[in-house]
């Protein structure tokens, strides 16, 4: 007898109705017939794999104070979530946020990311002193864990200013929607 073996990969897909949290195991089975033993058949299955379902990140976004007078600063606020039920950290989370025409960093923007415990912020991006833009790159969050991006804004002229985040997006959950 000759000592063979052989190994089989599949893409999967975890249907999007999937509550996150919830553990998949899946295991091979495998028959087949033997070429030099006539009518023999043989089984044999594989040691189970299991995949935990996660969820994407969360973001929300919003202005202290929401209304103010030109050349005055709010404290632009973005928060990414690990959302409840997700069994495993987020990684490489991160988001990018270009602001209306008007709006921008004010002259000390004092960006900054604070996460819950365990969780942290990577890198952020830009949030440079009379900039246009924010961000976050590379951030860990611990499950039901978040971290806040901040920073000073101000309009210079008089109006509003609706504002949309890119769509936040991890390493090992996927994407996630924008915040306005």
């Amino acid at each position: 007898g000759y000592n063979t073996s052989t190994s089989f990969h599949f893409d999967t897909i975890v249907n999007s109705d999937i509550p996150v949290g919830t553990i998949i195991t899946n295991q091979v089975q495998i028959q087949y017939n033997s070429q030099t033993l006539p009518a023999t058949t043989f089984a044999a299955s594989s040691s189970a794999a299991t995949i935990t379902v996660m969820g994407p990140p969360t973001i929300s976004k919003g202005f202290s104070p929401a209304v103010i007078d030109a050349g005055q600063t709010s404290v632009l606020s973005i928060t990414v979530s690990n959302p409840a039920g997700s069994p495993q950290d987020l990684t490489g989370v991160g988001f990018t946020d270009t602001y209306p025409a008007n709006l921008l960093n004010t002259a000390t923007p004092n960006p900054q990311v604070t996460c819950t415990p365990g969780s942290t912020g990577g890198a952020l991006i830009n949030g440079s002193a009379n900039g246009n833009t924010i961000g976050m790159t590379g951030a860990t969050i611990k499950p039901n864990g978040y971290c806040i991006v901040t920073v000073n804004v101000t309009p210079n002229t008089v109006g509003n200013y609706p504002n949309t985040t890119s769509a936040v997006t991890s390493d090992n959950a996927g994407i996630g929607g924008t915040a306005s």
